[in-house]
């Protein structure tokens, strides 16, 4: 299926937007720049394909040729903040960077190609875009963004510029159909200033240039072939991208680029570090990942503390169990002695002896607070006429979980919640309660 690339330049004067499927222009949508104007790309199909390319201004972001000891890229990178941090007088940590070797790996001398831009701007720049519902792929600079167009209008081998006249701004681009050589941007619209800052450029270079192509708003003025051929002596001629206006050529531009997202050659893309591209379903996949991560964590810890609740709570019981089978055969001499005592305590009392003692229904209240519930007992208070419990838990549904396992244990009856009140901690409650288990206890 045919991927739908859409080109974006949100200028100062206008907005622009083309739709490019195999390198067949679609569609096409040129408006004034206002705020509703841009808003109302949100609500259109304007922004609707498979991937958007989009640029950053001269004025936010700039280029340098930079000599390097080597070709790797690892090397490169490790070194690239010092070498920049020599010619700007910005700071490296506020700056995005982007670059790629201009060189083959064999040459004895290399070189790269760098641009930065501000953070600030950029994140700016792509706050503007997510309001409307806008998610570039790549972020280029204009100037450098030209060169797909370049390359893809050369028929043959050879070094060419192309030059880009808008309203406040020129952009320069020069390349030959296997690399970009020189991307920049003047803040000159006029075009004697224009000329001069294009003819520089070209003296700057070691090699000839061989043709020049005009694009952009100012390309449309009367008689600019000849004027520039006369002061530069080459060929130069107005380009008409997909037969459309030169004003679109940048976007058109964009489109190009956007049939191979993945190229990093001859190419920057300012989606980097904090501002790396992230597509719907990789923030979908990524926050579900994540999520199911933690999941796996959470259920693990409640697994095992549950069973060490369990663990440590059985055999503490145990413990209390033969401590008190100890202690009577301490004082009856009898193995199993709570019944024997109980009998010989009766005998000269018309009370009615418990049939659980005060040990046996701690027991069983140890057992039947559920393991789920954190409670923390302040009082328990067992007498003749049944079992009052007093703590502290973390809600009022706890409270109910607690009266509830409670009413399962067969020895106790009548289970009662009493008064509960919200307090800093928690909820503090009450429980009453008979208990008669039906026989004696041992």
């Amino acid at each position: 299926m045919a991927k739908r690339i859409i080109g974006l330049d949100i200028g100062g004067s206008s907005i622009k937007v083309l739709h490019l499927e195999n390198s067949e222009v679609k569609k096409t949508h040129e408006v004034p720049y206002s705020e509703e104007a841009l808003l109302a790309l949100k609500d259109s199909d304007w922004l609707d394909g498979d991937v958007l390319v989009s640029g950053v201004s001269g004025a936010d972001a700039q280029v340098r040729s930079l000599e390097v000891p080597f070709s790797s890229s690892k090397k490169i990178q490790a070194i690239l903040g010092g070498l920049l941090d020599a010619q700007l007088p910005l700071e490296i940590d506020d700056l995005v960077l982007s670059w790629f070797l201009q060189t083959d790996k064999k040459d004895r001398e290399q070189r790269i190609l760098a641009a930065f831009a501000k953070k600030a701007s950029v994140r700016s720049y792509l706050e503007t875009l997510e309001k409307i519902g806008a998610n570039p792929k790549i972020l280029t600079l204009k100037a450098a963004g030209l060169y797909e167009l370049l390359r893809y209008t050369l028929k043959e081998p050879q070094l060419a510029a192309l030059v880009d006249i808008g309203q406040s701004s020129t952009s320069i681009c020069i390349g030959d159909d296997k690399k970009l050589l020189v991307a920049r941007s003047v803040f000159k619209s006029d075009l004697p200033s224009i000329l001069r800052e294009v003819r520089q450029t070209f003296l700057a270079l070691d090699q000839p240039i061989k043709q020049l192509f005009l694009v952009g708003g100012g390309a449309l003025a009367p008689n600019i072939e000849a004027d520039f051929g006369r002061v530069l002596g080459i060929p130069v001629r107005v380009l008409h991208p997909f037969s459309l206006s030169p004003s679109m050529a940048l976007v058109a531009s964009y489109a190009l680029m956007g049939q191979t997202p993945n190229e990093k050659h001859n190419r920057f893309n300012l989606r980097k570090d904090e501002f790396a591209f992230r597509s719907e379903i990789q923030f979908v996949t990524g926050h579900t990942r994540t999520l199911s991560i933690w999941a796996l964590i959470l259920l693990g810890l409640i697994v095992v503390n549950y069973g060490a609740r369990r663990y440590f709570l059985g055999a503490r019981i145990d413990v209390l169990k033969q401590d008190e089978q100890a202690l009577c055969h301490k004082v009856t001499g009898a193995a199993a002695c709570l019944s024997t005592m109980k009998k010989a305590l009766a005998k000269d009392r018309k009370d009615k002896i418990p049939d659980m003692s005060a040990l046996d229904i701690y027991l069983e209240v140890s057992k039947a607070l559920p393991t789920n519930v954190q409670v923390k007992l302040t009082d328990l208070d067992i007498g003749n006429n049944g079992v009052r419990l007093s703590g502290d838990t973390a809600d009022f549904e706890s409270v109910d979980l607690l009266v509830a396992a409670l009413a399962k244990t067969h020895c106790f009856k009548n289970v009662d919640k009493g008064r509960a009140r919200q307090g800093q901690s928690g909820v503090s409650f009450q429980i009453s309660m008979d208990f008669d288990c039906g026989g004696d206890q041992s």
